[in-house]
């Protein structure tokens, strides 16, 4: 019987349909230049959950990507199995809904380690779906999305489980699938590469500094230019932004990160971050110096917006705390600066960037130290690649990731 492999994408990893304002799409560079001319209240007006409660999946490939009409395995799946043409054929599997740039490496690599197809045998024993989902919403409500996306897969592949592989915040919405334990009986394991366990300090930082340059400009920092494009280069901008966007406020921090990541006067209490978080003044993030009102949104309506969805990170942070798949693999690279601690508590801020991440998440909360230890079966631990270019192929994450899915098919 066949066994479905899922992939999971990270934050603003898939391509959103937003009528009436630009599409968020990182393959299309025109349009992602629509992002970057907009001011903050017009951005917050098109993308955030508050006037647009969801948004779906671009439904087609802009061009289909060569790597795929002129892989010979690809492309002899898609016609020899189906008749369909190479694009259609992925398109069905939701493979179109994904930043290409980000993850076409990874699904080609998987799909073409384990189907094959010649004129002779057609053997497609582990289709690869991807799993395009409406990001900017909580974690929670993608991970209910996932379990309906993942019951449909079964149904038409005629199979009793599915193995997923997970990016980045991917990793929170599976694990928020997991609590579900008939969904766990759906799943024979999980592979999670590059999880924010834990949270990330950056998400925090960048609240209180906004875009750092050249720290968040660097070319190499991949994802990080187009997140830039979105949420602007104040600390105001990415506030502003945030109260429209739940899911960025559950990757600050939890009351579960191991270190001691911030110092302030007086000190706050870390085992409760989500108290001073919902703080209107320093280290606050919903201080009224931090937010924009805009002609749609005023301020005080943004600074309630920012404190209920703290408050509900707390609850999924909470929720989440020490849980996962009970055969769950983890991938991650550490040898990057990466912030790791900020310091309030003189007349600057400072942050703390040792080479101990993947430049956006911190090994400490991508090590899945806080995870039931019983669940973790192995790990493979890299260095040197950067958090959004992990599938690039240049590290062989690519092989782990098929090296630990046929542990699971």
């Amino acid at each position: 019987m066949a066994t479905p492999i899922v992939f999971v994408p990270g934050i603003m990893g898939s391509r959103l349909s937003m009528p009436g304002g630009p599409n968020w799409d990182p393959d299309d560079q025109l349009e992602m230049a629509k992002w970057l001319a907009l001011p903050t209240g017009q951005k917050l007006r098109h993308v955030s959950t508050i006037s647009r409660p969801s948004a779906d999946c671009i439904s087609t490939f802009s061009t289909v990507p060569m790597m795929l009409s002129n892989n010979p395995v690809t492309a002899a799946i898609a016609q020899l199995t189906s008749g369909l043409s190479v694009g259609d054929f992925y398109a069905a599997r939701g493979w179109q809904t994904l930043s290409w740039q980000f993850y076409g490496e990874i699904l080609v690599a998987l799909e073409v380690a384990f189907n094959l197809a010649t004129p002779l045998l057609q053997q497609v024993s582990s289709p690869v779906y991807a799993f395009g989902y409406d990001w900017r919403q909580p974690n929670q409500n993608s991970g209910g999305a996932l379990k309906q996306f993942v019951d449909r897969v079964l149904q038409t592949e005629s199979a009793s489980q599915v193995a997923i592989v997970t990016h980045s915040m991917g990793g929170l919405v599976a694990r928020s699938a997991c609590l579900d334990a008939t969904f766990v009986s759906k799943v024979s394991g999980v592979v999670h590469v590059a999880m924010p366990g834990t949270g990330a300090v950056v998400a925090y930082r960048r609240t209180q500094t906004g875009f750092l340059t050249p720290v968040d400009n660097m070319e190499s920092q991949g994802q990080s230019i187009f997140f830039k494009q979105l949420m602007g280069d104040s600390p105001q901008s990415y506030v502003t932004l945030a109260a429209g966007i739940p899911s960025i406020l559950q990757l600050l921090p939890t009351n579960d990160y191991p270190d001691d990541w911030l110092a302030a006067n007086p000190q706050v209490d870390l085992f409760d971050p989500y108290s001073f978080y919902a703080l209107g003044q320093s280290p606050g993030i919903v201080a009224p110096g931090l937010i924009i009102s805009t002609p749609d949104f005023q301020g005080p309506f943004l600074q309630a917006s920012l404190r209920a969805s703290i408050a509900d990170a707390g609850q999924f942070h909470g929720a989440i705390k020490g849980e996962c798949h009970p055969r769950t693999y983890l991938i991650y690279s550490t040898g990057l600066p990466t912030d790791t601690r900020c310091d309030m508590t003189g007349a600057q801020f400072v942050v703390s960037r040792p080479l101990a991440g993947d430049g956006t998440v911190p090994e400490v909360s991508a090590d899945g130290s806080t995870l039931d230890s019983g669940s973790i079966v192995d790990r493979a631990i890299f260095n040197g690649l950067e958090h959004s270019k992990v599938f690039s192929g240049i590290g062989s994450v690519n092989a782990k990731c098929v090296e630990f899915v046929r542990q699971l098919i």
